[in-house]
């Protein structure tokens, strides 16, 4: 839901025609956010994230960013559920209340989360393949609809807006 429905429509009225190296970039930034957690694991291999931001940066500092985390999660969780929950409305269940859909994905939530992470990771596996080939059907049907030179200006809204959202963007 996010990929095709509401991204593209955030990430155009952002930067226009720049949307899609401004994606790149936001995955660089992503990546390199990964990164400096894959470091932290790495240094403190025996403790969960809250105690290595603990250990790194001291009790005060490392429960406050401790804290951004978990706030942060809860927001990207609720707003990506909002989304998914829309969408849902507006393309299958549009005669459904926006409480019943909602209900219904943290029922499935609620269901897969006594599971545990590893069991969660391998139903993740499982359907990133069904997934993938899912996309790349669209993309290849879609294909005729294709005009390159909609991407033009290649500077979309200008580089300043562009390097502005991809910090924005790179949760995304």
């Amino acid at each position: 839901a996010k990929v095709f429905f509401t991204s593209p429509a955030m990430a155009a009225a952002r930067v226009g025609t720049a949307g899609w190296y401004m994606t790149l970039f936001s995955a660089a930034v992503a990546a390199i956010g990964f990164l400096v957690i894959c470091l932290l694991i790495r240094r403190f291999p025996d403790a969960d994230i809250a105690h290595r931001f603990e250990q790194a940066l001291g009790r005060p500092v490392g429960f406050v960013f401790s804290g951004l985390l978990t706030a942060g999660l809860f927001y990207i969780a609720a707003t990506r559920l909002s989304d998914f929950t829309e969408v849902l409305r507006t393309y299958v269940y549009s005669y459904s209340p926006s409480w019943y859909v909602f209900s219904f994905a943290l029922a499935c939530v609620g269901f897969m989360s006594p599971l545990g992470l590893e069991s969660l990771a391998r139903f993740s596996k499982l359907i990133m393949y069904i997934m993938r080939v899912s996309l790349m059907a669209v993309l290849v049907l879609g294909s005729q609809s294709y005009r390159l030179y909609h991407l033009e200006p290649i500077p979309g809204y200008g580089l300043l807006n562009t390097v502005k959202a991809v910090p924005v963007r790179s949760s995304a």
